[in-house]
């Protein structure tokens, strides 16, 4: 099991250049984010057509993406839904940095430092979004149980350990039996296998759930 990791570890990671590639490019996390952006783009498409999503029982509202743990934006750059605004948070300066490069040009999608174990970013109408973030804290539950109820997030989590990663989750099993006590409807819309740049075998599964 890994340790969690502070800001400078990361700002480290990032100033490396590893990631400064279209998303594309990232394979092993490419297929997820696209997974994520097909499920927001059919929400805010029933959504539209006053209907609700994977018969949860609930009409979404959604007016702004917030994604939390964005690091150098590849999935702000990915999504783009007309109406919708995307804001993305991250503690570390360099992947804020690299991300705003990333998404200059884009009036709708906003990028900003902060600790989202201090504080926690407040929009009208969210949709929470979470990719290669949950697995590197010790507090993802707490960050759960800052959303409001019945609000939606989408987030993966990987089956595979590192010295950065603070949980991991081997089978589907392992992903229900933690998330179901926080939120409904879990489900596992996504999920596959590949191998990390550092050569890791993995698979990464793209959760959905509702906030009880």
């Amino acid at each position: 099991m890994g340790t969690y990791q502070k800001s400078n570890y990361y700002d480290e990671a990032y100033g490396k250049g590893t990631y400064d590639v279209e998303p594309k490019s990232l394979h092993h996390y490419h297929m997820n984010w696209s997974a994520a952006v097909d499920a927001v783009t059919q929400m805010i498409h029933l959504q539209r057509r006053g209907e609700e999503f994977l018969d949860t029982g609930v009409k979404t509202n959604i007016e702004n993406i917030v994604d939390l743990g964005c690091g150098p934006g590849h999935f702000g750059q990915m999504i783009n839904i007309k109406g919708i605004k995307y804001y993305g948070y991250d503690f570390s300066k360099v992947a804020i940095k690299k991300a705003k490069n990333r998404l200059s040009g884009h009036l709708n999608k906003h990028v900003s430092v902060m600790d989202l174990e201090k504080d926690f970013p407040k929009h009208k109408n969210p949709l929470y979004t979470a990719f290669e973030f949950f697995e590197h804290i010790p507090f993802d539950v707490d960050i759960i149980n800052k959303l409001s109820k019945d609000d939606f997030i989408i987030f993966s989590v990987p089956s595979f350990d590192t010295e950065s990663h603070v949980q991991h989750f081997p089978t589907y099993e392992d992903v229900y039996e933690k998330y179901e006590k926080h939120l409904n409807g879990v489900q596992i819309i996504f999920s596959a296998g590949g191998t990390t740049p550092e050569g890791i075998k993995h698979i990464i599964y793209v959760v959905l759930g509702r906030k009880k």
